[in-house]
């Protein structure tokens, strides 16, 4: 959290409505990617 409000204060996001004045929301998204084929080796 502390990265998140240090972000906010030094306004680096800034939106089409303005500025960002503090924390709605904060979400991780992974994505896993699944290897289907491995060509054989030489």
């Amino acid at each position: 959290m502390a990265a998140m409000d240090s972000i906010i204060a030094s306004d680096l996001f800034l939106t089409s409505s303005g500025a960002l004045t503090g924390i709605r929301d904060i979400r991780v998204i992974d994505t896993t990617t699944n290897d289907l084929f491995d060509p054989p080796q030489a």
